[in-house]
Parts: C-alpha cells; structure tokens; sequence
C-alpha cells in the first residue's frame, strides 16, 4: 500500500512533524526551511484557518515563490477549494507548476481516481491529498484503498481534521451513519470551522428523522454562509420533514434560482406541492423528474399517491407493482401498495400483504405503519374484535393521544368497560388539560358515581379553559355532579351564560321544570333546544309530549 511505503521509506519525515520531504531546486537558508516546516505544518492540520495562515504566510514570504513555496501555495489552495470553498479567499489562485507532482495528483484526485504516487514523492501531504478522491466518486475500489491510508492517516497526526471528516464521508457513503456521526462530530470537536462535518452532520440527522435538530445547525450555518445552495437545500428538506409548507416552499424556489437543473430538488418542490394538496402542480413538476431520473421508487411512489388523489386506485396499484420489481423489499411500497389494494376493493390481497409485512419486517417504523393500515381498514369495516388485535399491537410501539383513543373507542364498541376505564385513566393522566379528554373523563366518573373526583376536576378546568362552549360544557357536567337542585339550576344557567347553543344543558333545564310540573318552562327549554337540533327524534319527541300537557 502507499501509505505504507511513506512510514517506511528512509527519506519519509517524522509525520508527526512537519514534513520537510519537497523538492527544492536550490538549498534553502534556515530560515526558509523553517519557514516551509512551518507552513507543511499547518497544512497538514487542514482546516480552513491553518491553510488560510498558510497561503498568508507564503504569500508575504519570499520562500513562498520557492518551488516548493509555489507546491505549499498550490496544495492550500486545493484543499481549501475542495473542501471549504465558502471559506475560498477572493484572492486569485495560485498558478500550478506543470512538472510538480502535485499537478498529476490534483488531476486524479478530481477525476475520482486514487493517485498513484512515485516512492520518491511520497510525503505526509501527497498521501494526504490522496483520498480526496472520495469527494468524486462512489467506486468501491477507492473507498477501500482510501480506508486504509486515512486510518494510518489518523493514527500517525491527529491533529489533522481532514483524515477525521474524510473517515466520515467514507463512512456515510457506506451507510454507517453511526460511525460518520462519530466522525463528523469529532472534526467539528477539532475545528470547528470545519462546515463540511456540519452539513454531514444535518444529513444524517435528516436520514435519521431528526430534522428538529438539523435545522438548528443549518440555520446557523445559513447565517454564517447566507445563499448557498447546499445549505438551502438541506433546509428545504428539514423545514419539509417539520411540515412546514410555506418555508420549505420558499427556500426550495429560492435554491432552484441558484441551481435550477436540480433534479432532486425538483423531486422535493413535487412532494411538499403533494403536501400542500396542489395535487396538478406536483403532477407537472413530477413529470419533469420522472424523465430525468427514470424508475427511481420514490418518483414512482409519490407518482402512485398522486393517482390516488384522484381516486384511480387501480392504475396506482399498476405504478406500484412497477416500483416493486425494481425494489421488492421497499417497505414503503408495500404498505402503500397494500393500502392501495384495499382501497381498490382487493380486501384480501391487501391485507395478507400487510399482514406478511408485519410477520417479515424488521423495520419497526415499518411495522408501524402496517399495522396502522390495518386498524383504519378494521375500524372502518366494523371489525371491532380484529381492530382490539391491531390496537393492542400498535399500543406495544407507541402510546400517543391518538391510539389511545381509539383504542378506548374500539374498546367501548365491545363492551369492554374495564379497559376503557384503564385507558381513560392513561389519557387523563397524560392530558389532564386537553378538553376532550377532560369532557370523557368526567363523564367517565360521574357514569361510575365519582361526582366528588368529577367535580374537583370540573372545577380545576373552568379555572384555565376561556373556550366559551367548553365552559359551557364544563357548567353542564358539574350540574350534574350538584347535590341539591338549586345547584344544579345555577350550574345550568352558567352554562346558557356561556353558550345558548348547549342542547344538553336546554334539556336538563326542561326536565327539571318538568319535574316540577311547571310544564310552560319544560316547554321554553325543550322548544328552544328543538329549533337548534330539529332532527334530534328524543328532542322531538319530548317536545310533543310536553305540548300535550300544556293547557
């Protein structure tokens, strides 16, 4: 290996050193060679501000116009242009000698090629220089050549971050993110100039579902580096992960000003239009990406949903079969394609599609969704013993407001009063300010004979609601927790003080007039609960039997 020739060669410096091993065509003073020790070795830390100090340092030097001054300007200025070109100064570049070994090395590494490097040129910075490569290709080959060298790289200086950021790189390229996290976060630990880790850094968290945390670092990164497409873009797929239509919209018409021919950022500006339901627009926009970027699942996935949308299920399914032969195991797919599937009516198609996914994926979000499928199609079908399966499973991943409610109403739907009352109690003791909840709740109680809890819990939500229906209901709910009649009437009245629209309040008025034989109130009450609510048979009813007793 090469690397392995410069830690063994006679003429290879001490790497932990400044490297000393470039040509010079005349000897140097010992200034001067100090001079350029000095300068190799800031470039061989490689962040932005040692080759930035480099470069000065040269360019106020006589040495810097050496031969091997003019390599130092020209390995700075490489680095610096590859790596951190928002940090490129405005200064001219310098010019490259044409017999230099570092014109040959520039050239493969641009090319994506790993470089093949004479023994007699091997020093720390040409080796250095090498991996580059990976910035240019995805060739296996040099992800396993660059492996090696970056790693004796590491061991040999370790306050070189380049080494650090280019095993990250490696890393996310492999699809082990864990290790390019640990990688990235150590270079930004170094130098924390080093943007590059940065956005590494806000990639993998946007892989890894963490846009919230991604779009504080690229916030910042915009603030400090404002108008750059590649901070652009990864904001626009954060601020589209966070559901947040009109920036994402924003920032993605604003990035495709920069680098209009760019396709996935088309791809996004299509899928955040789908999110927004400007259905015809994501449509157009699609069919422009789908010429470009021919058979990729996601196109054809999205273009799949966009069928749905219409109501086409059938030719949606024929788009999804599409993408599963190009990607049988995408478990995105399936689950839409199962979903698709009973939607079009294939109700057993669907489901044992779903139904193996679950058996087979090892993907939990995947399960997940499976599984959320198949509640929805159980619930919407009346199959209530078949959806308390579903829910109880769904319950094992995740317990949030919204599968704890349904649960409680797949629950009341068999009769099964114990678990919704230990549901219940579960919701009320993560949500004791949600109104919803509350309103259920006391109801709960109150059905059970706890008017006392119901009441104190009544009391302590009219405290902080200012929703007037809600009040309104609220007032409804302690008048029946009341002790005497007085109470209740008061309680009843308060709740027509907050809303007159409250039927149930209007018919607890009418029946307690009624039970007072005072048939003329009952019938204010009941009438005017009636002309709110004229299709509700029990208030209908009850209006024709108070008018019978009316004089």
């Amino acid at each position: 290996m090469l690397f392995l020739s410069l830690t063994t060669c006679k003429s290879t410096p001490d790497p932990s050193l400044p490297d000393t091993n470039v040509p010079s065509v005349t000897p140097l003073p010992d200034s001067a060679s100090d001079l350029l020790a000095e300068t190799r070795g800031m470039i061989s830390i490689a962040s932005p501000e040692a080759l930035i100090g480099a470069l000065e340092l040269l360019n106020e030097n006589s040495q810097g116009e050496s031969e091997a001054g003019r390599d130092l300007k020209a390995v700075s200025w490489f680095i610096l242009e590859t790596l951190y070109p928002f940090l490129l100064p405005s200064t001219d570049p310098p010019e490259q000698q044409a017999a230099s070994v570092y014109s040959g090395l520039f050239e493969s590494v641009r090319s994506g090629r790993f470089p093949e490097i004479p023994q007699e040129d091997i020093t720390f910075l040409t080796t250095l220089i090498s991996p580059i490569a990976l910035l240019y290709t995805d060739s296996q080959v040099v992800r396993e050549q660059s492996l090696e060298v970056l790693e004796q790289l590491n061991m040999l200086n370790s306050a070189s971050v380049l080494p650090v950021y280019l095993l990250g790189v490696l890393a996310e390229k492999g699809g082990d993110f864990l290790s390019a996290l640990e990688y990235y976060t150590t270079a930004v630990e170094m130098e924390p100039s080093v943007y590059p880790a940065e956005l590494g850094i806000a990639r993998i968290q946007l892989d890894g579902g963490q846009p919230d945390k991604a779009i504080i670092n690229l916030d910042r990164l915009n603030t400090s580096f404002p108008e750059r497409p590649e901070i652009l873009k990864l904001l626009g797929e954060a601020s589209y992960l966070l559901k947040d239509w009109d920036r994402a919209l924003d920032l993605v018409a604003n990035t495709l000003l920069l680098i209009p021919d760019d396709n996935e950022l088309l791809f996004l500006r299509a899928k955040i239009l789908y999110s927004v339901d400007r259905f015809d627009q994501s449509r157009r926009i699609l069919s422009i990406v789908e010429r470009e970027m021919p058979g990729r699942w996601d196109v054809l996935h999205l273009k799949a949903l966009l069928e749905v949308e219409r109501g086409d299920y059938q030719e949606a399914a024929q788009i999804l079969e599409k993408a599963l032969e190009r990607n049988p195991k995408n478990s995105t797919l399936k689950n839409t394609y199962g979903e698709v599937l009973i939607a079009a009516g294939r109700l057993e198609e669907g489901r044992k599609l779903l139904s193996d996914q679950i058996l087979t994926d090892g993907d939990n979000s995947a399960t997940e969704k499976s599984l959320d499928i198949l509640l929805n199609d159980a619930v919407s079908s009346g199959i209530w013993e078949v959806a308390a399966g579903y829910s109880d499973q769904i319950l094992q991943y995740r317990r949030e407001k919204t599968d704890l409610l349904l649960a409680r109403r797949i629950n009341l739907a068999l009769n099964k009063a114990d678990a919704v009352q230990v549901l219940e109690e579960e919701l009320y003791t993560a949500y004791p300010d949600d109104p919803e909840v509350v309103d259920f709740y006391a109801r709960s109680l109150i059905n059970r004979g706890e008017n006392g809890r119901a009441e104190t819990i009544l009391k302590a939500s009219l405290e902080s609601e200012n929703d007037f229906s809600r009040r309104s209901r609220l007032y409804y709910l302690l008048s029946i927790t009341a002790e005497n009649e007085a109470d209740k009437i008061d309680n009843l009245r308060s709740a027509l003080l907050e809303d007159l629209e409250n039927t149930e309040a209007l018919m607890a008025l009418s029946a307690i007039y009624f039970t007072r034989r005072d048939y003329r109130n009952a019938y204010r009450y009941v009438k005017q609960a009636y002309l709110l609510d004229p299709e509700n048979d029990e208030i209908r009813a009850e209006v024709d039997k108070i008018e019978e007793l009316i004089p």
